[in-house]
């Protein structure tokens, strides 16, 4: 999952679900999900057999995204209460 400040979501917001869903579908790294808008918040969802392979299939296209920047990614090796790694994406 990637949290995003949705208190004024840019149309770049839009391309970004497109890239992220195709390369993850090329890669064969997972799938992206979509995503879900409210609270001031933007979560996209993304699933895969290897959490760790997922986000490095994710990362360099959310880096490249300003709207990204200081984005929560959370990492969860397995379901619902299951281990959850998280990562800040800096502004650098």
């Amino acid at each position: 999952m990637v949290y995003l400040d949705a208190t004024d979501l840019p149309e770049e917001f839009w391309e970004l679900n497109k890239r992220l869903f195709e390369e993850l579908e090329q890669s064969g790294a997972g799938e992206f999900d979509g995503n879900e808008i409210g609270g001031g918040e933007a979560m996209l969802f993304a699933y895969g057999p290897d959490a760790s392979r997922l986000f490095s299939a994710m990362e360099p296209i959310l880096r490249s995204y300003t709207l990204c920047h200081n984005a929560r990614c959370i990492l969860r090796r397995g379901g619902p209460g299951s281990q959850e790694i998280e990562v800040k994406l800096s502004a650098s």
